[in-house]
Parts: structure tokens; sequence; C-alpha cells
């Protein structure tokens, strides 16, 4: 196969991620501890409210996104002047980060666009000037809180307005209106959609910092962090709002201070901590920090031998979540501990597991495998471990090309035993879904399990991002988005739910918003193939092949070549006319499946390509016959595309639907399940 470049975007942080800049402008706008109220901007039947973060059309709430928001003012604030997208980007992001500032300010500007139902070719408010910036264009009138009338009840939230130049696009959007209204109307918490309440106290747990010089010891400092939240997230009261956790590449960086991670994240307070060790004992010192002023209103350190990983965690995290109780919300019940095991030894490989299934490479699933079998021989009653050994086994036919067979058998005998033990159990929860989503191909029963961990463990990202990936194969896209979005607030550097976010909006057809998602995910996450992989097939759908291949083979290289990847890559190669590349990577496939299983699909995507069409359905035959899962929308799969009209593809999607591929409700997409 011919060389290419690898693809990268580097070391930094997503644009949409970012604190808005300490500036002269940013205070006038966006800092509420000021003397003089700030002025209300009115146009048309909107009204923006800086002082609530508030945006109102004709009196009713339209959700829009902190950011944007920022950006709607920046540009309201003067508008006869056009900003350049330089004094934007310094106003909105901070100076010392380094991020893809074009698509984060184009993501802004879509978002302000959508909220205010305008568009690109005929704007009525917000105007591109080329090669320069923005201009608020409509009239506007500033008023004085004095110059309006009392703010009644805060009225109900609805969507943003559809724009009146595109029709084509009404029906969709007026069944996503319907949707979420009917949503409101049975009192259902739609994510993210209200403005943030003056009296929620929100706080976020930072990544442990592993100051070892033992890297071996991360799994312990990724573990402890994940804990905490765990515990966190026990005091029931709706007054506290935990942040979850966060990439460690991110927050860890040598420039970025503790207040400065804080505000990053929207958080009031922050729980900092740092593991050290000598040769017997380990050491953690924590700190609650106030974000505002940079305070610490606790701080404590905690000894443990090496050898008592489940002590330390178990004081640790019930510690901390005591002292947040009673500064914060002295209302609340006190914390209690999670669910765990007395056998020190299993928590630790249950750790190890968990922090190595984390990385998604195939060497790594077999690591957490080989982790969480070694957690349930010591401890056979361990429930999170025989729940962390089915998601494994059930997500390993995606990540790591595992034999459908074997891992059937294993995800079910691993979640009836994790079922047996605790099935009320949040994890258990997500198991459950796992294996619905992936082996089953049962998407309501997913949606459903997906809801039930959601239910115990509200505060997951990983569970909002089952949710979104289930619902998006049924079809649901409004709250599929919703979920994804929901998964990104709770864990704003956890880069599978960028990626996962490319992959819906490629399943929506919009192309432009999944690369947008997908570079967040690889500047979060410069290590993650998922990422690398949506990336490709966002570049593929804006007719950018060179670039697609770039991506695709770093993901390829960082996949361990996954199939899904090496197929995609090959497929394109052959669209391009390079049919002896494509073939290259199909001989090279031929080979790996005469010593191992390699997904029957993958097969069928680059023989289409190569226009050969009995070999293709030659391929999908034998995908049914061993439940490949990447079957999951075969009817309308949009690589498999050109087979529509053979009446033995007919008969073969038949089959797979009857075998339980649920091809027939899931709508036409160029995306997959994600991962």
């Amino acid at each position: 196969m011919a060389s290419h470049a690898w693809y990268t975007l580097g070391e930094s942080l997503p644009g949409a991620l970012q604190p808005a800049r300490k500036s002269d402008r940013c205070r006038t706008i966006r800092c509420r501890q000021t003397i003089a109220p700030m002025p209300i901007y009115r146009f048309g039947d909107f009204e923006l409210d800086p002082d609530i973060r508030q945006l109102r059309c004709s009196g009713q709430v339209v959700p829009l996104e902190r950011r944007p928001f920022d950006l709607l003012a920046l540009l309201l604030s003067d508008p006869t002047r056009t900003f350049t997208r330089q004094e934007i980007v310094a106003s909105l992001w901070p100076d010392n980060v380094i991020i893809d500032f074009e698509a984060g300010l184009n993501t802004l500007v879509r978002k302000v666009r959508q909220a205010l139902g305008d568009t690109v070719d005929e704007p009525r408010y917000v105007a591109t000037v080329p090669a320069r910036g923005y201009r608020f264009i409509a009239p506007v009138d500033s008023l004085t809180p004095a110059d309006t009338p009392p703010r009644a009840d805060p009225p109900t939230p609805v969507p943003p307005v559809p724009p009146e130049s595109a029709p084509a696009s009404r029906p969709r959007t007026r069944l996503a209106m319907v949707t979420m209204l009917l949503l409101l109307i049975a009192g259902g918490a739609v994510w993210g959609l209200w403005p943030r309440e003056a009296a929620t106290v929100h706080i976020a747990v930072l990544p442990f910092r592993n100051l070892t010089g033992d890297t071996e010891l991360d799994f312990l400092a990724a573990g402890l962090a994940e804990e905490t939240s765990l515990s966190l997230a026990r005091i029931d009261l709706a007054s506290l709002r935990l942040l979850g956790g966060v990439s460690g590449r991110a927050m860890t960086a040598p420039n970025v201070s503790t207040q400065e991670a804080g505000r990053r994240l929207g958080a009031d307070y922050v729980v900092d901590s740092s593991l050290r060790a000598d040769a017997t004992r380990l050491r953690v010192l924590s700190r609650l920090v106030r974000v505002a002023d940079g305070e610490a209103l606790w701080s404590a350190a905690f000894d443990r031998a090496r050898t008592d990983l489940l002590g330390l965690q178990r004081e640790l995290s019930i510690a901390i979540a005591e002292q947040v109780r009673q500064r914060l919300v002295p209302g609340a019940d006190a914390p209690t501990a999670s669910a765990l095991t007395a056998n020190p030894t299993a928590y630790a490989l249950y750790l190890q597991g968990r922090y190595a299934w984390s990385k998604l490479s195939p060497l790594n699933v077999r690591q957490a495998q080989e982790r969480f079998e070694a957690a349930i021989e010591a401890d056979p009653g361990f429930a999170l471990a025989w729940a962390g050994l089915s998601q494994v086994a059930s997500t390993s036919v995606m990540i790591a090309d595992a034999a459908p067979d074997i891992a059937v058998a294993q995800a079910r005998e691993a979640l009836r035993r994790a079922v047996d033990l605790s099935p009320d159990l949040a994890e258990v929860h997500y198991a459950t879904g796992y294996l619905h989503l992936f082996i089953d191909w049962d998407m309501p029963a997913a949606v459903a399990a997906a809801r039930r961990a959601i239910a115990r463990d509200p505060n997951s990202a990983t569970a909002h991002m089952l949710l979104g990936m289930a619902l998006a194969m049924t079809g649901d896209a409004v709250e599929a988005r919703m979920a994804l979005r929901r998964a990104r607030e709770l864990d704003p550097f956890f880069a599978l739910t960028w990626a996962n976010s490319a992959n819906l909006a490629l399943m929506a057809g919009d192309p432009a918003e999944a690369l947008e998602y997908a570079r967040q995910a690889v500047t979060i996450d410069p290590d993650n193939w998922v990422a690398f992989f949506h990336l490709g097939n966002s570049l593929r759908a804006l007719g950018k092949p060179a670039e697609a291949i770039d991506a695709y083979v770093s993901a390829a290289r960082l996949s361990g070549d996954n199939s899904k990847v090496v197929s995609a890559l090959g497929a394109l190669l052959a669209s391009l006319g390079r049919t002896n590349e494509a073939r290259e990577i199909l001989g090279q496939m031929t080979e790996r499946a005469r010593t191992g299983y390699l997904p029957p699909i993958a097969f069928a995507v680059i023989h289409v390509a190569l226009g050969e069409t009995g070999p293709a359905l030659d391929a999908i035959e034998r995908a049914i016959a061993v439940h490949d899962v990447h079957l999951l929308g075969l009817r309308n799969d949009p690589r498999l595309r050109a087979l529509q009209a053979e009446p033995r593809f007919q008969t073969l999607v038949q089959r797979a639907e009857a075998a339980g591929a649920n091809a027939s409700a899931t709508p036409d997409r160029s995306g997959s399940s994600g991962i």
C-alpha cells in the first residue's frame, strides 16, 4: 500500500470549549459582577438579555449555548461594525490557548444563525463579510432594564425559529420542534436547553495528577478521579450539578492552572488532587478550590499502603464528597460508599481493566479483558468486574474485530452474572445497553437500558452517549442529538462523544457539522482512532479525498488496521481509480482472514467500490452467517448503494432483518452505529 503522511491536528484544545478572554470588551458583555445593569438588545421579534444570559423570541426563551450567546452579544454590542475573525477569536478565547479556531468559529456562527432562523445566503441578522469577518445587519434597539416591563415567570423554552428562506428543510425542522415541545409538555427534562439557574452549584473533579513518576499508576489516578465523581453524584440534591470527568491530556497541561481549568469547564468549584508515592505507601493530596478567586476552601492528605488501594479509594472519595456536602450543599444527605468489593486485589485489577478499555485499541481491549477476568478470579462476587467484562466483550466486535460467536457467549454470560449479583448498578445497565446495541441489534432494548443507566447515574457521559447512539439507530435524530449534546456537556474533553457526534451529523446528512465535531475529537485526543475514522468519513463526504486518505491512514495506524477503517480506505482508493492500491488492501485483508476472524462486510465494501457485484454479495452472505455487527442498517447502507437494484441483495437484506439487524427501521444515512 502506498505511504501517506500522517494526519494530525496537534495537542490543542477544542475551540467550542474555551473560556472567554478577560478583555475589556469581554467584561463589558459577559461579566455580571458590574455596578450598572447591562443593556437589553431588541431586534425584530428577538430580545437578548446578557444580564440573565437569555435570548427570547416573542417573549419565549430560545435555547442558545454559552459561547454562541457570547458571540451574538459581541455582534450586538456594536451593530454598525464589522468584527474581524481575529477580533472575535481574541474576545472569545484566551491568549494562551491554541485551537482550531476556524472550525470553532464556524460552529458558533452556525449555531447563532440557527437560533435566529437565519441563513448564509439571505441573512437577516448575521452577515458574512468576505475575507474579513461578521456584522449584525438588522436594526437594534439598546434598552436598559428600566425601559422594559418587569419580567414575569420565565416562559417555556422553545426550539430555534426555522429559517424563512429554507422551505425545503421546514418539515424536518417542524417535526423537531413538535417533538421537543411534546417532551416539554410531558415534563421531561430536555438536556441543556434551559438557561443556567443561579442557585445551581457546578462542580468538576479534575484528573488526579500522577506525580509518582511511575506510569504504571496512571490507571489508579484515573480510577480515583472517577470514583470521587461517583461519590459526589450520590449527593442527591438538585442544586448540585456535577460536570463529568475530563481528559487528563486536556486538563493537566503544564500551563493550565487549576483555576483556569475550572473556568474552561464552566465550574464554580473544582476538586484538584495529586498522587504521590514512595516504596511502600501512596499519598493523595486533595483540595476543594473556588474558581472565582482560586481560594482553597479545604485540603487534606490521605496516606495508605500501596497494597490498600481499596481503602484509599473509599476514604478519599467519601471524605471529598462529605466536604463538598458540608460546605456547598449542607442540606443534602451524607454520601455513602459505592457497591464495590472487599478484595483490594480485585479492585486494583478492575481499575486497570477500566483504564485499558478507555483507550479503545485492540491491544488495550485484550488487556482490559484480562484484567476484568483476573478481578473476577480474585472475587467472583464482584458485580462491577462482571459488568466490565460484558461491556468489553460486546464492544470488541467493533473495536477489535472480535469474532461474534466468541464475543456473544462471553458478553451474555458475564452480563448474566452481573445482573444476578447487582441488577440495579448503573454499570450493569451500561453493559446491558451495549450488548443490545452491538450483539442483539435490538435498538429499543438498548435505549431502555441506557435510560435505566441514566436514572441511576445522571452524570454519566458514557450513558448519555450510549443513549444517543441507540436512538440514532432507531431514526430518532432529534433526541439522539440532545443525548449526545448532554454527554458533551457532562464530559467536554471525552473525545469519543465528539467522534460519535460527528457520526450522527453524517447520518443526518450534514457533513460540514460532522467535520467540526470530528476535528474537535482529534484535537482533544490525537491518539483516538475513532476520531480519525469519522474525520475521514466527513472529509470524504465533503469531497476532500486527499485529506480523507490521510485521516484514514492515521486511523488505521492507531487502530491496528481495524476492518472498518481499512475497508473505507480501500473503497475510497477504488473510487479514485487507484484500483491497484485498493486490491492490495483487499489482498492484505484476505491474508488476515486466513488466520483469524475479519468482518466479511469489510470485503463487500471494497468489492462494491471496485464494481465487483458477485464477490460483494458473497461477502454479505458470509456476514449474515456469522452475525456480522456491521450489517446494521444494511438496507440503506450508502457504501452498498450500487447493489440496491440486485434482487439477490434485496433477499439478503430480508434475511439480515430476520436475523435481528432491524435494518427496516433505519433511515438512509452515511454513518454507522458508532463506537
